[in-house]
Parts: structure tokens; sequence; C-alpha cells
């Protein structure tokens, strides 16, 4: 185990690699037909079977005009029965070094002790792992609505070193649905090269409509047998469920431009650089209570009460903080760095209140949350910055991987976080950009 780890540091820039992911068929527009005008109270909840729309649950006010003001599909399959919608293709080492596979990363040292087998709370020890996630379109496509069966198949597959062969090196795949929580992942299954394996998924498992990109996560590793492999995976959906009705879009922001999607306090806690280095999580994020989803223009955040611990009860004194947030596109990736859709310092702020504005006025629809989700996507924290004024801590590409600056030691973050989000009425429909 020594060893293994111990090529850690010349085997880093492997990570670059990692990552990767296109669609051959290219962009896929829905198809969409309607049936009525009017809202029934039924039609608050997802005709797949997922529940309550959450946008109802503010709002009983829909689009006025078009397609959203009425019963419709989204049929994005255009009468095929298969889509290749993407690949996973890159190259994984050794890092982290025991992937947590509790919920939300949330394994301690106090509670797991890592197994080469993998059997308990983490992967086996030495697996080459990391989090994959198909691009928007139209780089590739999503699962969806009406996918039964998504289908994997290996069609690169090499080991780094001079025992190309591997024989002992086997490869896994397992994945989180578009409505799964965080870190509840599915075994897919041993991938072979060239050999395809199939999932059979539920109508709930599928992407949702007016996603802009799809919400699953593809997580690919290696038994500890290897250093290092490189890889591409085909992932093809087929269909084999009805593509059904759904309700009018709801209009958020019919009778005011303004939503408080979150107010509470939040505790943060990193256990230091054996989160990201041992177990590949990190401090966690903050999900609003409400969606994020189509009209609106700008996010504005206010933190407050701002309170700082050194778990380990050493004179550790942040520098700063950074607000970092990922929207509706940007989930975080074990292996493959936090995505963050933005990072922010607001320069005014006096250590303890933090103001900050998101503007997403102009952007194409992928900051969104779907407008029929039952909760958002979008993810946000505030992080303490432990900068030492020197190379020892660095905040570069590679270091997204860990939070902002050094983070050697353990610590608590308390926080109060108001989130409003501003936006205007869609009573004349949605774009055709975020359709």
């Amino acid at each position: 185990m020594l060893g293994r780890a111990s090529l850690l540091a010349g085997l880093m820039v492997l990570a670059t690699l990692a990552g990767c992911i296109g669609n051959k068929d290219g962009p896929v527009t829905p198809e969409s037909t309607n049936q009525t005008t009017t809202l029934l109270p039924n039609q608050t909840e997802a005709p797949n079977g997922a529940g309550k729309i959450s946008a109802f649950n503010e709002t009983n006010k829909t689009e006025t005009t078009g397609i959203g003001a009425m019963m419709h599909t989204h049929d994005y399959w255009h009468g095929k029965e298969r889509l290749e919608v993407g690949y996973l293709r890159g190259g994984l080492i050794p890092f982290p070094l025991a992937s947590c596979k509790k919920p939300n990363g949330d394994c301690t040292t106090g509670s797991t002790t890592p197994s080469l087998d993998g059997s308990g709370d983490t992967y086996p020890v030495g697996s080459a792992i990391a989090d994959f996630a198909l691009p928007a379109p139209p780089d590739a496509g999503m699962i969806y609505e009406g996918t039964k069966s998504v289908e994997f198949k290996m069609v690169l597959y090499n080991v780094a070193g001079p025992d190309s062969g591997n024989p002992a090196g086997q490869v896994f795949l397992d994945y989180m649905a578009s409505n799964d929580e965080p870190g509840h992942f599915h075994k897919a299954g041993e991938l072979k090269l060239n050999t395809p394996v199939k999932i059979e998924i539920q109508p709930t498992d599928a992407d949702m409509p007016h996603q802009t990109k799809s919400l699953w996560i593809f997580r690919v590793y290696s038994n500890s047998q290897m250093v290092s492999f490189n890889f591409n995976i085909t992932v093809t959906a087929v269909k084999g469920y009805d593509v059904v009705n759904w309700p009018p879009h709801p209009n958020l922001y019919a009778e005011k431009n303004s939503r408080t999607v979150f107010d509470g306090p939040v505790k943060l806690q990193s256990k230091g650089t054996v989160d990201s280095n041992m177990w590949g999580s990190d401090a966690g994020w903050t999900h609003p209570q409400k969606v994020i989803s189509g009209g609106t223009d700008r996010v504005e955040i206010e933190v407050s009460n701002v309170a700082f611990a050194s778990d380990t009860g050493a004179p550790v004194t942040p520098t700063g903080y950074v607000f970092e947030y990922n929207n509706a596109s940007k989930p975080p990736l074990l292996g493959n760095g936090a995505q963050y859709s933005g990072r922010l310092k607001d320069a005014q702020s006096d250590g303890k209140t933090f103001h900050f504005v998101i503007d997403i006025s102009k952007d194409r629809g992928d900051a969104y949350d779907t407008p029929y989700a039952q909760y958002s996507r979008w993810g946000f924290r505030l992080v303490p910055q432990f900068d030492q004024g020197n190379s020892a801590c660095p905040d570069d590409a590679f270091a997204q991987e860990f939070l902002v600056g050094c983070q050697f030691v353990p610590w608590t973050v308390t926080y109060n976080i108001k989130i409003v989000a501003f936006g205007h009425s869609t009573a004349e429909g949605v774009p055709a950009s975020a359709m």
C-alpha cells in the first residue's frame, strides 16, 4: 500500500487526462404536442411518479401562451429507439486513496478503516477512480424521458506501465441517476472490453423535461491491481417507456420579482487534507429549499454571523473567505475537481457579513433547475482561505480538488445564509434556448 501511495506525486499529472466526454449524435431538440389549456389540481404532480412539482408549492400561475401554457410532451427521441448520448473517456490514478461510499462523503477516521476489498465504507484501497458527467448539449445528450435501459460499452482500455495487458485488472462502473440524492450510487457492474453492460431504470431515473444538462453522474474505478489506466466508455439510452404529458410551465415570478429560496443556519466541517486525500470528500454544500428555474435573472446571497473554529484547538486563523457555488449543471465530481460554477469574494466585507450577486440573465439555460423539479441542484458554501504567502498553499486548477487555499487542519465554520432569486414573469413562454 505504501509503495502504491508513493507513486501519487508522479502520477498526479495524469489527472488532467480525466473528464473528456462527448456525443457523436449531435444536438437533440424536443418535439412537443399539447392537449389542453386547463391546469387541474392533480397536474401539480409529476406524471412520471416523481411526486410534487416544487414550483407548484409556491404558485398556481402558469405561462399563458404557447406550448408552455398547456399540457404537453417533451419528446427528444424523434422516432428513434436508441440514442448514443455520450461517452466517458479519460485516464485514472489511485487518488483519493480510499474513496468514501457514504452519501455526502460522510466517512471519518474514527469510524472507517479502509479495507483492501472495499467491503466497508470505502472503495478498495488504491483504486484508480473518478466521477464523470455528460456535458450540456450539443456536446452530449441526456438520459431522456422514456429511457428504460442504459447500455455502457468500454471500447478502449489500456493500462499504463510495462504490463499493458494486466490480466488482474478490473474496471467497474457505478451511477447516480437524476433523482438520486447526492452520494447515493448504484452498481452497474464490471466493464470488459467491447462487452455491453445493460442496466434497467425506472421512469423517475431519467433526466426531466427542460433539463439542459444531464444530472446523471458516472463513477469509473478499478480494483487495486492497477496503478493507472485509460478508457473510453460509450453511453447509450434505449427507449422503452412512454413520453408522457406534463402540466403547463409554472410561472414563479408572475406576482413578484423575488423569491427567498433558502434562509437558515449552516454548519460546514472539514477534516483537513484527509478529506480530499483519503476519502475524496469535502466540507459539503448548502442546497436551496426551492428551485432556481426559468425566468431567474440573478441570485443574491447574504451571509452573516460567520464564526470559525479550529477543531484541533491549534491557533489557526483564516486570511479570508471565498464564496463558492455550482449551478444545476455543475455537480461536484470525485477525482475530477469540485466543478465550481464560480468563486466570489466580497472586498467590502467586515469578515462577519458578506454579500454576493450571481448574474444569470444571459445564461443559455444551463444554470437553471428544470421547472418540473422536486428540489434544486444548485449548491452554495462560504469556505475559509488560509493563504500563507508562499507556494505551499496553491490555489490553481489542480487544487480545485481541495478547498480553496491550504486546509491542512480540521475546521468548522458556522453562519446564516439567505439566498434570494430575482426574476421576471415567463407568461409569454421561456426562450427557445432554455427548451
